[in-house]
């Protein structure tokens, strides 16, 4: 479920690249787990569709630049990006070190149920 912090109102009044621009592992971890998923071959997904084009571009060059993982535009539906294998567990990785394993999310979204990365 979704709740409204008010303490977090200067960022929905941010541009995208605004926000790209302040994105730390901590907040990419937050972002992946909300908004993307683990496919069954442990790839991610990230839905994107909020982002125009270019956004989508200089999201993938700023993950690149800042994490070293190198996100493409879906070749199926453009409203997602996605990771080959050795980037998403590089990504799975920094989400592992910047969020409590022991959440019920890590569990079912980065673990797969328990699995190892």
């Amino acid at each position: 479920s979704t709740r409204s912090i008010k303490s977090f109102a200067k960022y929905r009044e941010m541009s995208i690249s605004d926000k790209i621009s302040k994105l730390n592992e901590l907040s990419i971890s937050v972002y992946v787990l909300d908004d993307g998923y683990l496919t069954d071959s442990f790839q991610w997904d990230l839905c994107v569709a909020k982002f125009s084009e270019s956004e989508k571009e200089y999201f993938i060059e700023y993950c690149y630049k800042e994490f070293g993982i190198s996100w493409y535009i879906s070749n199926y539906d453009s409203r997602y990006i996605k990771l080959k294998v050795q980037d998403s567990k590089k990504l799975s990785k920094i989400i592992l070190e910047n969020i409590p394993n022991n959440l019920d999310i890590i569990k079912y979204k980065v673990l797969k149920g328990g699995g190892e990365v």
